[in-house]
């Protein structure tokens, strides 16, 4: 009996260090940071690491009222990568990220994405400003499934990409523009 009470308090102290653990964030060793538990309005909502391809980095994601966005944290073996948005390898990676969108499209069959903007975006955290390169793209409603808009963001930053995707669905889109603002304005709070 003593021997089940002992395994019950250490799954019990595990379960209550694991949640605090969520609450407080995801630490990346990467990038030698700690990422929230929130960024903007979205709740940290899972991670995935590529463990027979370490240099594919680590991808962290964040949802809530039905927007969804993965920070994605990489080298692609060609770390260190320059900080910034100015250098080529940085620039290549974003057009690579921006017309893996079309081809997706493409493969499954959806509706094509249209591109909607395109340039360099700043934001501000408390402390510090990232740039970003950019692209948003629409995709029109099919077979059932609502309307798509979605953002990519890309930079180099602490020797990685930081790249993001964030989409919202149907009527999500109403509070996008704001939900964006406010996650990469956190995001950027951390470099």
């Amino acid at each position: 009996m003593r021997g089940r009470l002992w395994i019950l308090v250490l799954l019990l102290i595990t379960a209550i260090m694991g949640s605090a653990q969520a609450a407080e964030g995801l630490r990346i060793g990467e990038i030698e940071t700690t990422l929230p538990a929130r960024l903007g309005p979205l709740e940290l909502s899972g991670d995935k690491r590529w463990r027979e391809r370490p240099d594919a980095g680590v991808a962290v994601s964040y949802s809530g009222d039905g927007i969804e966005a993965t920070l994605y944290i990489y080298d692609s073996g060609r770390g260190p990568i320059p900080s910034g948005t100015r250098d080529d390898v940085v620039r290549t990676e974003f057009t690579d990220a921006f017309r893996s969108i079309e081809k997706v499209a493409e493969m499954t069959g959806a509706a094509p994405a249209e591109m909607m903007a395109l340039g360099t975006r700043w934001f501000a955290g408390a402390t510090s400003r990232l740039a970003f390169l950019y692209a948003g793209y629409e995709q029109a409603a099919t077979g059932g499934a609502p309307a798509r808009f979605s953002e990519v963001y890309v930079t180099g930053a602490r020797g990685h990409f930081l790249k993001v995707r964030i989409t919202a669905r149907g009527a999500a889109r109403n509070g996008f523009a704001e939900t964006v603002r406010r996650f990469m304005a956190d995001l950027a709070a951390l470099f």
